[in-house]
């Protein structure tokens, strides 16, 4: 009874050292995943050609901030114009860009009230 025991414990110690060293070997394989394709390219939020711990930490919390992290999914190709990070979502700086255009004329001049040389989304409605 005893030798079955010790038999069983050793099978079990040797199973769970070959389980820690494979996970852990998988582990450091997905830890910077290079990205290859459209789906991977989405994931790699900061843009640094790998899907790393930043990434899937901000992907994994996004769902809590959507608004402010991720902003609007990409879903046409106009929507793909205002993507500038190619990330497929319309972040802050990319919906700051989209809601407000530099004065460039006399008649965008007309319509900054508030003289920041932006024309914002409550000036864009501005009679001429």
């Amino acid at each position: 009874m005893k030798s079955k025991i010790a038999k069983l414990g050793a099978a079990l110690v040797v199973a769970l050292a070959f389980t820690a060293s494979f996970s852990a070997s998988a582990l450091a394989w997905q830890r910077f995943n290079p990205v290859n394709n459209r789906v991977e390219a989405r994931r790699d939020i900061n843009n640094n050609g790998f899907v790393g711990p930043y990434d899937r930490a901000v992907l994994g919390t996004r769902h809590l901030y959507r608004t402010v992290n991720a902003g609007p999914r990409v879903n046409t190709p106009l929507e793909n114009r205002y993507d500038h990070n190619n990330n497929g979502w319309i972040g802050p700086r990319e919906h700051y860009a989209i809601t407000h255009r530099n004065v460039s004329n006399w008649r965008d001049a007309v319509c900054d009230a508030n003289h920041n040389g932006l024309i914002g989304p409550g000036e864009a409605r501005c009679a001429y």
